[in-house]
């Protein structure tokens, strides 16, 4: 069983780094129609970052990229 719970939990660690990493590849675009949406945006990668022990240091990397 235990087993079975690491694998839930890398599976879940790699479906976040997917889905954080999609959102942050759109953040540029977002941030193009509404700075308060990419604020959001940027706001809720942190969250998934802090929520599944991502590092967090690559949101910085990410935000306000210039266009």
């Amino acid at each position: 069983m235990a087993t079975t719970l690491m694998e839930h939990g890398t599976d879940r660690k790699s479906k976040a780094r997917q889905l954080v990493a999609y959102l942050a590849y759109a953040m540029q675009d977002v941030g193009k129609l509404s700075s308060t949406s990419a604020h959001l945006l940027e706001l809720s990668i942190a969250a998934l970052n802090e929520e599944t022990g991502l590092p967090a240091q690559n949101q910085a990397n990410w935000a306000r990229k210039p266009s």
